[in-house]
């Protein structure tokens, strides 16, 4: 049975105060139900993008386990929902945007973003009857600002990443967060709200993922690896940062790496670990290298250097491995 628009809306106000508890044993289906108007909710007519944004960890952004553990412990609670529980951002960016007061736990809702008054904001400003759709410079790919009102803050564990990738080549070629962790995808931006059918010409727009840390093939696109040598019995490998900015970004993020140098059989003959810590120290800045000076046994074959993602003191598994073979 479809639920009418209107009774979705009554049952989202009857339900505020409810929203500020720290678990709701609701399906994120039932959990979303952000509205355009008052003709139909964002994912009846945009439901590839709300499927996307369902798996993001901007859904997530109040419901997530570790953010419920880490703001047990903060004095000031209030303090982070600008940004867990964000209403307009973009009427706020680049600064940082209000929290809103209720729905916490829709987390960073398509509103959130794409919310400018009573219009929603986007790349084309395309003509539709559901809502006022109007283009909007942040949608364009050539502005960070939407991204950076959240991203550009030091708010207890979260580091700010703003100034970090402002100095690297790739923002100063032009490129954006959306570059990285919004690829574009070639399809419609809509669909019928009734059978469900896309509509509309297609374009290339970008995905509601949100690709980050979370995903293991997405990580290790931040790590490469550089070799100097070997000479004289010695090389030097370098953990290079190929990501957009610091890493890590999050106090309770680390990743563990290790060195070494194998025979041909795989037996380790050398190796040593060092830690990439998510504080205020020992991180890798942007396009820069973690280098270590490495040994070479008789009889070696082959350099490696190995991460680990460490959260929260939990070892996710390997995320990169990089190996340069005897010539």
């Amino acid at each position: 049975m479809r639920i009418h628009p209107s009774m979705l809306l009554l049952a989202l106000l009857l339900l505020g105060t409810a929203a500020l508890a720290e678990t709701d044993a609701r399906s994120p289906d039932e959990i979303h139900s952000s509205l355009v108007g008052s003709q139909a909710s964002c994912k009846d007519c945009h439901r590839t993008y709300y499927e996307e944004w369902k798996k993001s960890q901007h859904a997530e952004a109040w419901n997530s386990p570790l953010y419920q553990t880490a703001i047990k412990t903060r004095k000031r609670k209030e303090s982070c929902y600008a940004c867990h529980v964000p209403d307009s951002v973009i009427e706020q960016a680049p600064k940082k945007p209000k929290a809103r007061a209720d729905d916490f736990h829709s987390g960073i809702t398509c509103e959130s973003c794409h919310r400018v008054g009573d219009k929603i904001g986007g790349p084309f400003g395309a003509k539709t009857q559901a809502h006022e759709s109007v283009k909007h410079d942040f949608f364009g790919g050539k502005d960070s600002g939407l991204c950076l009102a959240c991203h550009d803050t030091n708010v207890g564990p979260v580091r700010a990443l703003g100034k970090s990738f402002a100095a690297t080549k790739k923002a100063k070629q032009g490129k954006t967060c959306q570059h990285c962790h919004m690829p574009k995808r070639e399809r419609t931006i809509a669909n019928d709200p009734e059978t469900g059918k896309p509509t509309g010409e297609k374009r290339k727009a970008r995905s509601h993922l949100i690709l980050g840390p979370s995903d293991p093939e997405f990580l290790a696109k931040a790590f490469g690896l550089g070799v100097s040598g070997p000479k004289d019995g010695v090389a030097i490998l370098q953990l290079q940062n190929r990501a957009g900015h610091r890493i890590p970004s999050l106090k309770l993020r680390n990743f563990q790496v290790k060195f070494a140098v194998l025979a041909e059989d795989g037996k380790e003959l050398w190796s040593k670990e060092r830690l990439l810590e998510g504080g205020r120290r020992n991180f890798l800045e942007a396009e820069s290298s973690l280098d270590q000076e490495v040994p070479l046994p008789e009889g070696w074959m082959t350099m490696q250097v190995t991460v680990h993602h460490i959260l929260d003191g939990k070892d996710l598994g390997q995320v990169f491995q990089g190996q340069k073979k005897r010539e």
